[in-house]
């Protein structure tokens, strides 16, 4: 069978969805990729680095063809609905696609949203037009990330830095948030005395360039990292400090396979509750007073041995049998139940 990943992101299909992949191209599937988003067209100076690391992963995974899509990143809902419908449509016909996966619409990332709708509606190519076929593991590379030089070039020593990661529209973007959150930054630089490597994101380094504010003379702004530098600097930090929504899953994956970190969340919520529940990581908010006791405690209980449990969940490794099952158990049943083929 041919199979169809809609992502709206170049990493999606390999973080949601690699070890699917990989599998089904095992089996003996062919299996296509289609980005919607830009990426360079918000982060034009780490696109290279993007397309080296999806290139890289599409080799490994084995996947057949990558369409690239031209709407632009973190917008997706300004673009009209038809134009994101007529794309997938092209993709389908194009690689004659036996079913399509992508995102959940309950997922609450704009793009994720619009592509799922998008990926829906594309589907009924299948059932109005003729000569179209019927509608029907990612591996973390330890070795790779542990062999990485980024404390060489950087010249920081392991355990004695925090990693910092803040970008997020709600905590850039809002004023009051912005001046909360990196006041609080600079008062915990102050306290650690520790460098702080920052991996800033074009939309943050454009909002401290802007503001005018003052970043303490420890926080060191560095380009957006790669794949495997920026796991290698995560699994040695003294802390890492982010609102990434990757936080709570990379923390309970690097706990599960004997490298745990201390891992503090700079936000209000999380859609991550599973990995709160098992001790992963904290939630600190982006107040100086949370922040500081949060990094405290994450700290003390990673030195003590305390590193909270994996998710359950996350560590399943059947995960990809489970879909793949799945995908092939309801395809006939959609298509007759929903297309109402015979």
């Amino acid at each position: 069978m041919n199979y169809l990943f809609v992502v709206a992101h170049p990493d999606d299909e390999v973080l949601g969805a690699g070890a699917t992949i990989y599998k089904l191209i095992k089996d003996g599937n062919h299996v296509a990729v289609c980005t919607m988003a830009n990426h360079a067209a918000v982060r034009s100076n780490i696109s290279a680095t993007l397309a080296e690391d999806q290139n890289t992963a599409m080799g490994l995974l084995g996947v057949s063809k990558v369409y690239h899509g031209d709407f632009p990143n973190i917008q997706m809902n300004t673009i009209p609905h038809l134009k994101l419908v007529q794309f997938i449509e092209g993709c389908i016909e194009a690689f004659q696609a036996n079913a399509i996966v992508t995102h959940h619409p309950s997922d609450t990332n704009n793009d994720h949203v619009m592509t799922s709708y998008a990926a829906q509606a594309a589907s009924r190519l299948f059932q109005r037009k003729e000569g179209i076929a019927p509608l029907k593991e990612f591996i973390y590379n330890l070795a790779q990330i542990k062999s990485s030089s980024i404390h060489t070039r950087l010249s920081l020593q392991k355990g004695k830095y925090f990693l910092l990661s803040a970008h997020r529209e709600e905590n850039i973007d809002n004023e009051r948030n912005f001046i909360s959150l990196f006041s609080a930054i600079n008062r915990m630089a102050q306290k650690y005395d520790l460098p702080i490597l920052y991996s800033c994101h074009p939309r943050s380094k454009k909002k401290l360039k802007e503001s005018g504010f003052c970043l303490d003379r420890r926080v060191i702004q560095h380009e957006p990292l790669g794949f495997h530098d920026y796991n290698c600097l995560q699994m040695n930090a003294f802390c890492v400090i982010s609102d990434s929504g990757t936080l709570p899953e990379e923390s309970s994956f690097f706990t599960s396979v004997g490298q745990p970190f201390p891992a503090v969340c700079i936000r209000t919520s999380t859609e991550r509750p599973e990995a709160l529940d098992k001790a992963c990581f904290i939630i600190s908010g982006i107040e100086e007073k949370g922040l500081l006791q949060s990094v405290d405690i994450a700290v003390n209980m990673n030195r003590n041995g305390d590193y909270g449990c994996p998710v359950p969940d996350y560590i399943e490794e059947n995960v990809s049998s489970k879909i793949v099952k799945i995908i092939q158990s309801y395809t006939g049943i959609v298509n007759k139940m929903v297309w109402r083929k015979e």
